[in-house]
């Protein structure tokens, strides 16, 4: 199973990436291949991504339970994936408070916060844009420490 690993999880990324892309019937059929391996730790996230592609926000919210203590629910990316997930159904104040914990933790992904399909349905909500400003601040005081810390000469670019 350890060896699938890493096969499940390239292929939850993808089946991730077509659903957000609005192509969920690939989505699906992706994760039904994807089910096919049987390992019970992948089980339940493969039901939450499918609840998630067919629109059914009870079934996400249930299936969520199930990962309560694991080390994912302190992971900043992933629990920005489950506000993005929440926003793209249309369930809009959970998945702010999620978009919110991911910002706090010192994920600040602005490209996507900008640009996403997701977030049109915030787009002009103040607590969205509060959160925005909060990305776009921590994210410009890592710049800075970077750069102030040489940074770019690691990279090989001038200063």
């Amino acid at each position: 199973p350890v060896v699938q690993s890493p096969f499940l999880l390239e292929h939850g990324i993808r089946v991730i990436g077509l659903g957000l892309a609005d192509r969920r019937d690939e989505a699906r059929r992706a994760l039904l291949r994807m089910r096919r391996a049987h390992i019970p730790a992948f089980q339940s996230w493969t039901e939450y991504l499918m609840a998630w592609l067919e629109r059914r926000t009870e079934d996400m919210r249930a299936r969520m339970s199930v990962f309560d203590g694991l080390k994912i629910r302190d992971d900043p990316e992933a629990i920005f994936q489950e506000g993005r997930f929440f926003c793209d159904v249309g369930e809009y104040r959970l998945g702010l408070d999620y978009l919110g914990r991911a910002i706090s933790k010192g994920y600040w992904p602005l490209a996507t916060l900008h640009h996403a399909r997701e977030f049109n349905g915030v787009r002009g909500d103040a607590a969205f844009q509060a959160l925005v400003a909060d990305a776009a601040a921590g994210r410009d005081g890592a710049l800075t420490a970077f750069r102030e810390a040489g940074g770019e000469r690691l990279l090989g670019s001038p200063s």
